[in-house]
């Protein structure tokens, strides 16, 4: 029963996995050849564990004769050998898989097109904006992929990116926040604070024994 119920939902998760990357490759090897160059090509390869459900229209079948193939090692080793939960997605960058090959900054631009991609996918389906919030990106890229990722962000409603240091900004218009300088005005408010506190509080107690000495 419970394998029934597994294949059932395993072989949904696959289909609509397969849907999703469907729709991100051609918009992350578009980006991605945009922010590293026209001869540079990338792309997503979907790696699902329940591969009979891209090989045969009704795969339940398939799968469920491959757990009775298996079944005898799922039992040695307590777990399930097969199964959405072991999928993969594998980055390629010119033909070759990126985590064995890419540099860490073609890992990071390989990133980004991603994200840029997800971003142009859910605009599309949802008709929505959303709010992108990129993590200290400018440190591993150069110059060039540094201004290109400023010009994405300019044409977005609202986008976030952090920085370690000041210098890992591009050149060009944005609107900076620097969080030390905010964390330093908080704790001088915070200091006048409870300075206007302390002083009503020697006031009041001052008052007060002037009421007593009076009495």
């Amino acid at each position: 029963m419970w394998t029934g119920q597994f294949i059932a939902l395993g072989v949904q998760l696959t289909k609509d996995r397969n849907d999703v990357i469907g729709l991100l490759r051609e918009p992350f090897t578009r980006i991605y050849a945009s922010l590293a160059g026209e001869e540079e090509q990338a792309d997503l390869v979907y790696e699902p564990s329940f591969d009979e459900v891209l090989l045969f229209d009704e795969p339940a079948a398939e799968i469920s004769r491959h757990f009775q193939r298996i079944y005898p090692g799922e039992v040695a080793r307590g777990q399930n050998l097969i199964g959405p939960q072991r999928d993969d997605l594998t980055l390629r960058l010119n033909d070759m898989p990126a985590r064995e090959f890419a540099s860490n900054g073609e890992m990071w631009t390989m990133a980004l097109a991603l994200k840029m991609a997800l971003y142009e996918v859910v605009s599309a389906q949802r008709d929505v904006k959303p709010i992108v919030i990129l993590d200290d990106v400018f440190a591993q890229l150069d110059e060039s992929r540094r201004g290109q990722i400023l010009d994405f962000a300019r044409r977005q409603d609202q986008v976030l990116i952090t920085v370690a240091a000041a210098s890992d900004i591009p050149q060009g218009e944005a609107h900076v926040i620097d969080v030390a300088a905010l964390r330093a005005q908080s704790q001088e408010t915070d200091g006048d604070i409870a300075a206007m506190a302390a002083m009503l509080a020697a006031g009041r107690g001052a008052q007060s024994q002037g009421i007593e000495a009076e009495s």
